[in-house]
């Protein structure tokens, strides 16, 4: 598919038709893994940014290569399906990006209120550290500004959770 992916840093970013960012995945030579060994996580509901929830490939493929391109990790979980998706939830990207100290988060979302909406806030390692939406909120466009005075330097990620689906963008934090 003309897709490379180094051996030792580099990242995957999955984003939907809108530019949205849905999933991504950053790995460095701090993984306790060797250059070249095929990386395999068994749980699609597993925080991805966290190194501890990634396996080394078992599973044989082709001609003895490891890992599942193109193939589920071991029957159990369908990464195949399409997701539902609701048309009428977006979370935008973050402006200014990147921020100092403070950046505005903007969503829509529509459908009958009241509905169950959070936006959480977690930094590069998964650890979520602070909530800023919890709860109901009413159909329409919302902004949201954080500020991020307390928090240090770095990349953070903005997570909108509607009933059980949820979109993710990413703001950088330079002081």
């Amino acid at each position: 598919s003309g897709m490379y992916i180094a051996n030792s840093v580099d990242e995957i970013i999955l984003t939907d038709e809108t530019g949205a960012i849905v999933n991504e995945v950053h790995y460095t030579n701090s993984w306790p893994f060797t250059s070249g060994v095929s990386m395999e996580i068994h749980d699609v509901e597993a925080n991805n940014f966290l190194e501890g929830n990634w396996f080394e490939a078992t599973l044989v493929y082709g001609d003895g290569d490891y890992g599942t391109p193109g193939a589920n990790y071991d029957g159990t979980v369908n990464v195949d399906d399409e997701l539902a998706i609701p048309g009428h939830f977006r979370l935008f990207p973050p402006y200014p990006n990147p921020f100092n100290p403070t950046t505005t988060i903007r969503f829509n979302i529509s459908g009958e209120a009241p509905l169950t909406v959070s936006l959480c806030v977690f930094d590069l390692t998964g650890f979520m550290v602070q909530t800023l939406v919890d709860g109901f909120s009413e159909a329409g466009f919302h902004e949201i500004k954080w500020n991020a005075k307390k928090h240090a330097s770095g990349v953070y990620y903005f997570k909108l959770n509607w009933g059980s689906q949820s979109q993710i963008q990413k703001a950088v934090l330079i002081k």
